[in-house]
């Protein structure tokens, strides 16, 4: 029995003892089972670390690549830009002499291989923006792994925030792209017009000979205007009358004499001064003859001349009332005061200032049904800065034909004070020399003396649009006077000098004045 109980006793040990090693087996297929999934859990974390990885070094190459796109295409802008100023002097200096005209020649074609390499950049310029592109491409599929990750793991959902504003960085970069899209346009337009400049150079070059053998008979019959006009302003200062222009109608039925915008603005003035004389001020404008925006006039032919050019608070007025939506001519690149003259408008912003200005006078009681308000002719623009006839039938035929003629006078260069050139306070290398004006950039309007006919800036500070198409394609339209941007470059400063662009065109150099008169459509058909 002793024995049997013993044997009992060890079979129970036994199966004890296989009980233990089975529950230790199952314990470590558990632990392993624990492992593993430990394992996969760590696994699945490193990938989605890797991923995210990966994903913050794509976008910081896409951002490199965007910034270096940008220095890029800001530096072709600025090399445009030059080019465009370049090409401009060039193809004026065509007409000193025949040897000048040969150089421009050279420099037309030299321009044309400069817009060849500027076209080149902007193919670049492309290309880096494709690649920005496919950078964007491949950060959405960066993200879309990701998002996939986040689904299968626990750790992943402590950066869905991540994940959230890399989404905002890709669309910000879509926009970056678009932006430089519409840069890109821009330059090809910009590209375009120094092309356009370049192919004008190269034909004025053409022009040129043609125009030298007509050059000593147009000079000496400028000559005699200018002996003309020289008489007649001595007679001015002397007191005479200024010889009356041609009737214009009445303003109204009753009128007992013809009414001019001269008179017009004369009856305001007296309206508002009793003091003041009726009729046709002087030529040096003795009394003030203001309109409600406080623009003063003074007489030029058959019409009256604004003295000043169109100020930054007169647009603003027009813009305030008509709800203009550009905001181009506030934002001209440099500081202006009220008094500045207005920056970066069109030709088709400055006509729909005209019309709004017209418009507004005649719901006030201050001009006559056939008065209004409009930009000069070119050949109005011509007697206002004192040049003699001109007989060309196109502003195009009549550019630069009276030699050696400038706003102040025919001294090169020009007196100190004169007017707002590129003089040495610029620090530019196509400054004149040894003169300094005071302003870098434009200035506020009446700054510098007056011309002989009361009339402010008629050379400088900023170029002024007139009504007239340059020729007969009736694409471009005609600016005159010169700028704050022209300097050195002789011809661009010449009383008879014309620039021409199209109408929808501004830029921080162009401006405009207006002129009223009775016949209001008088030069918008040229």
């Amino acid at each position: 029995k002793a024995a049997d109980a013993a044997r009992q006793q060890l079979a129970a040990i036994q199966q004890a003892q296989a009980e233990r090693v089975k529950a230790q087996q199952t314990a470590e297929a558990a632990l392993k089972e624990v492992q593993d999934a430990a394992q996969q859990k760590l696994s699945a974390a490193a990938a989605a670390k890797k991923a995210a990885d990966e994903a913050a070094a794509a976008q910081k190459q896409r951002e490199d690549a965007q910034k270096i796109a940008e220095t890029e295409a800001a530096a072709a802008q600025k090399l445009a830009v030059e080019k465009a100023r370049v090409a401009e002097e060039a193809r004026k200096a065509a007409t000193d002499n025949l040897q000048a005209a040969k150089q421009q020649q050279a420099l037309a074609q030299r321009s044309d291989a400069e817009a060849q390499d500027l076209q080149r950049t902007i193919a670049d310029r492309q290309r880096a923006v494709a690649e920005a592109a496919k950078a964007v491409a491949a950060l959405e599929t960066s993200r879309k792994q990701i998002e996939a990750t986040v689904k299968q793991s626990e750790i992943d959902a402590a950066t869905a925030q991540a994940d959230i504003d890399r989404i905002r960085a890709a669309e910000q970069v879509q926009k970056m792209a678009e932006e430089a899209e519409k840069n890109r346009i821009a330059r090809e337009a910009e590209l375009k017009r120094i092309a356009d400049q370049a192919a004008a150079a190269t034909k004025a070059a053409a022009d040129a000979q043609k125009a030298l053998q007509e050059a000593q008979r147009q000079f000496e019959e400028a000559e005699k205007a200018r002996q003309r006009v020289t008489q007649e302003a001595a007679a001015v200062s002397k007191g005479a009358p200024i010889p009356q222009p041609s009737a214009i109608p009445a303003t109204s039925p009753s009128a007992k004499a013809a009414a001019t915008p001269e008179t017009a603005l004369a009856m305001q003035a007296t309206a508002k001064n009793p003091s003041l004389s009726v009729g046709v001020p002087k030529a040096k404008v003795d009394q003030t003859l203001e309109n409600s925006l406080g623009m003063k006039f003074a007489p030029v032919g058959n019409v009256l001349f604004s003295v000043w050019l169109t100020r930054v608070q007169d647009f603003n007025a027009f813009a305030k009332a008509s709800g203009l939506r550009s905001s181009a001519w506030m934002q001209p690149g440099f500081k202006q005061g009220p008094d500045h003259p207005v920056v970066n408008v069109s030709w088709n912003d400055a006509m729909a200032f005209c019309r709004w200005l017209t418009e507004k006078e005649h719901k006030e009681g201050l001009l006559s049904a056939n008065e209004a308000y409009r930009l000069p002719t070119d050949l109005e623009w011509s007697k206002a800065v004192g040049l003699p006839d001109e007989d060309a039938r196109t502003p195009e035929l009549r550019d630069m034909d009276v030699p050696d003629q400038y706003p102040w006078g025919t001294q090169w260069p020009p007196p100190q004070g004169t007017g707002n050139y590129t003089g040495e306070e610029t620090g530019s290398d196509v400054a004149i020399k040894g003169y300094d004006d005071g302003f870098a950039w434009t200035s506020p309007v009446g700054s510098f003396a007056a011309n002989k006919l009361g009339l402010y800036d008629m050379g400088g500070n900023v170029w002024q649009w007139c009504m007239d198409w340059w020729n007969d394609d009736h694409r471009q339209k005609v600016l005159r006077g010169g700028s704050w941007y022209n300097g050195a470059l002789k011809l661009s400063l010449l009383s008879s000098c014309r620039v021409h662009l199209a109408p929808d065109t501004y830029t921080d150099n162009y401006g405009f004045r207006v002129v009223l008169a009775s016949d209001a459509g008088k030069g918008t058909r040229r």
